[in-house]
C-alpha cells in the first residue's frame, strides 16, 4: 500500500489497485487493477472534472459502476467535500461503517471516522485477494 499526497488530497492505493498521478491536480482516485474500463474512464472523468455540473455527472456515472471490489475507489471519494454523502450510502451497503463511523462524521470530513473505516476495511478486505468479492 502506498498514500500519494499532495495539497489538500491524501489517496490510499493498496496492492491490486491503480491511481492516477497528475501534474496540475496531485493524485487521483485509485481503482482496482481490473476495473472494468468504463469505470476507469469515468474516475478520470472525476477526477478531472472542471465544474461541479462535470463532477457530479462523472459521480453519477463512478457510481453507476461501482461494485463490491470497488470498496477502494468509494472509501476515497469520503474525502471529496461534493461525494461524501453518496459514497458513504454505496460504501456502507457494501462494507458496513464500523461501529462509531457515522454519516454525520464523514460529512464533516472528520479525520477520525475515516481512520476508523480505513482500518476496519483494510482489516476485512483490502487484504484479501479480490476475487473473494465477484
Amino acid at each position: 500500500r502506498v498514500e500519494l499526497a499532495a495539497r489538500d488530497r491524501v489517496t490510499v492505493v493498496p496492492a491490486g489497485t491503480i491511481a492516477r498521478t497528475r501534474t496540475a491536480h496531485g493524485p487521483g482516485t485509485p481503482a482496482r487493477r481490473d476495473a472494468p474500463p468504463a469505470l476507469v474512464a469515468a474516475i478520470a472523468r472525476l477526477d478531472d472534472a472542471a465544474t461541479p455540473a462535470a463532477a457530479a455527472a462523472a459521480l453519477d456515472d463512478v457510481l453507476a459502476l461501482v461494485e463490491a471490489p470497488d470498496a477502494i475507489t468509494l472509501w476515497n471519494l469520503l474525502a471529496v467535500p461534493g461525494a461524501r454523502d453518496r459514497a458513504f450510502t454505496y460504501l456502507d451497503a457494501v462494507a458496513p461503517a464500523p461501529r462509531g463511523v457515522t454519516r454525520e462524521a464523514i460529512a464533516a470530513g472528520d479525520p477520525a471516522a475515516l481512520a476508523a473505516w480505513r482500518r476496519d476495511l483494510e482489516r476485512r478486505i483490502w487484504q484479501l485477494p479480490m476475487t473473494l468479492f465477484r
